[in-house]
């Protein structure tokens, strides 16, 4: 069934299997602190492999280490971020400046991510 249902989304989206683990990843991170684990265990599977994904692959470590309070991993990646962004990739950087600016006042993902 649940292979059945990835083929669908897959043929009648266009959407990659990354981004389907990314987004799971999201709504586990949005449920709070005690669905951070399962919540890094699917952003840690929405790596891409193609080097033209190199700002993406920042956005998601820098949200993995943003989920385990990583403070130095999470400016690294957004200063990494930064330096390469396109305009296509403002939201993203927008996202972790938050992370970087709330991460020592212990703001979940969801306050991260809201648009306030």
């Amino acid at each position: 069934m649940r292979r059945e249902f990835k083929k669908k989304v897959l043929n009648d989206r266009k959407v990659s299997i990354t981004t389907l683990y990314f987004h799971a990843g999201q709504c586990y991170a949005m449920e709070g602190e005690d669905f951070y684990l399962k919540a890094i265990q699917k952003f840690e599977k929405s790596y891409k492999r193609n080097k033209i994904y190199t700002e993406w692959n920042l956005y998601v470590k820098g949200t993995i280490a943003f989920l385990k309070k990583d403070k130095k991993n999470t400016i690294k990646a957004l200063d990494l971020l930064t330096k390469l962004s396109s305009s296509k990739y403002t939201f993203h950087e927008q996202f972790l400046k938050k992370c970087v600016s709330g991460i020592d006042e212990n703001i979940t993902y969801e306050s991260a991510y809201s648009k306030e």
